[in-house]
């Protein structure tokens, strides 16, 4: 299957609001610090495309996205990811800095930062998210 890839600059041309654009992130994060599955779905499209890292794993739709949480909550007992910059385009793009704790079911501990873009459709759902990270710091530090 190929991915679809949204071009961001072409997102949808009758935005949600911006209230409802922000509630949407914020849930979206709170269902990953919960480690909540159906929360986490919910929030997303059905056809989503989910770059993580850009550059390096496509992901699209539903199940594969599932798939990817069930595997973090495999690695993570606990994740504090928290939004530190939140902003959001008029065509209801969104760019979002977070950083995150880990603390893995072995005990270790890591801490990651990065920056998500994500392009919302009308409903409000996630259509595409496109995250910029460096996981090889984060397993660098549960290896060690």
């Amino acid at each position: 299957m190929t991915a679809k890839s949204t071009d961001l600059t072409n997102a949808q041309s009758i935005a949600p609001s911006t209230d409802a654009i922000a509630q949407l992130i914020a849930n979206y994060f709170a269902a990953i610090r919960a480690l909540d599955d159906s929360e986490y779905l919910n929030a997303l499209t059905e056809d989503v495309v989910n770059h993580d890292p850009v550059g390096v794993k496509t992901t699209q739709g539903k199940s594969a996205m599932a798939e990817s949480f069930t595997a973090m909550k495999g690695l993570f007992a606990q994740l504090e990811i928290y939004e530190t910059f939140v902003a959001i385009a008029p065509n209801g793009e969104v760019a979002v800095k977070w950083s995150a704790t880990g603390h893995t079911h072995g005990g270790k501990t890591t801490k990651f930062e990065g920056i998500d873009l994500f392009v919302i459709d009308a409903t409000p759902k996630i259509q595409e998210i496109r995250a910029y990270w460096e996981p090889q710091t984060m397993l660098a530090q549960i290896k060690s």
